[in-house]
């Protein structure tokens, strides 16, 4: 894997974020010049039916006679999910024609998954490569068959800013290494928000902003592994108050134990997706 250090990295953004759209962003604030990523343990987290994180959906695209997955995203609405940016920004710009979102099961590319086209999507217009603002919200069709059960709706519309000391879980599908198209369970990896400050100066996430929440993987005995490739855009929530909190959208170094990672904080828009909701609903037909 590419090694990449701070000092060097205003130099290649392009070359990094090429990396990015598949997965986590590797490295892309690497200090550590001579580390490589290793190959870790991964666990899945069962949680009560009740809770049952049936609002995850994996954002695919078709390449050469297969999907694949390419982000992870939340069901906001029986027409709407969103994820992050990034997804479809690059290496190459990838257009509704070529995606589709997936749900239905907590198992990827499983057999009980259903496949929704997707008819629009809106990027956030201020969204640069290390400078926030990384959200994409994508209409589906069909309509997502709410029905608290194999589809559930993620709560985002409470505005409130928090940060310090949230127990939180990242429910995504990690690394598909080399099956990336063979069924795999949904992992619950957990994680506790920390100040942005604190993210800055001690973990020197220099390209923190306003727009986004740092949190850190909390408990390795409960999962083994940080936010890995794959898990980019899925969804950091408080199950038990069905809240979302944010979506992945970046780290130092892919799939690392008891690291921060940053997230796109979804309370700062708010607004904004309702907003393109509205607009994507009179733009790609009722």
């Amino acid at each position: 894997m590419t090694r990449i250090s701070i000092s060097v990295l205003s130099a290649i953004l392009i070359q990094l974020f090429t990396k990015s759209c598949q997965g986590l962003t590797n490295d892309i604030i690497n200090s550590d010049a001579n580390s490589t990523i290793q190959p870790v343990r991964t666990t899945t987290v069962e949680t009560p039916a009740s809770k049952s994180p049936s609002f995850v959906v994996s954002l695919q695209k078709y390449t050469e006679g297969h999907y694949e997955h390419i982000c992870g995203g939340a069901i906001i609405d029986e027409q709407f999910m969103i994820t992050t940016a990034h997804c479809v920004l690059k290496p190459v710009v990838l257009f509704k024609s070529r995606l589709s979102v997936v749900g239905g099961s907590t198992q990827i590319f499983g057999k009980d998954s259903i496949r929704f086209r997707v008819i629009g999507m809106t990027t956030h217009p201020r969204f640069k490569f290390l400078k926030g603002y990384d959200i994409l919200v994508i209409r589906v069709s069909p309509k997502f068959p709410i029905d608290g059960k194999r589809f559930s709706i993620i709560n985002f519309k409470d505005a409130k800013r928090r940060s310090t000391g949230l127990d939180a879980v990242l429910l995504g599908w990690g690394r598909l290494g080399n099956r990336p198209y063979k069924p795999k369970n949904l992992e619950s990896i957990p994680f506790k928000t920390i100040d942005n400050r604190v993210c800055l100066q001690t973990y020197r996430f220099k390209y923190l902003t306003e727009t986004e929440i740092c949190a850190v993987h909390s408990n390795p005995k409960i999962g083994l592994r940080g936010a890995c490739d794959g898990d980019s855009g899925a969804p950091l929530v408080d199950l038990n108050n069905n809240i979302i909190y944010g979506l992945l959208s970046y780290g130092r170094r892919a799939c690392q134990p008891q690291k921060p990672y940053a997230f796109t904080r979804i309370s700062a828009h708010v607004n904004w997706i309702q907003q393109q909701m509205a607009n994507l609903m009179r733009n790609s037909g009722k």
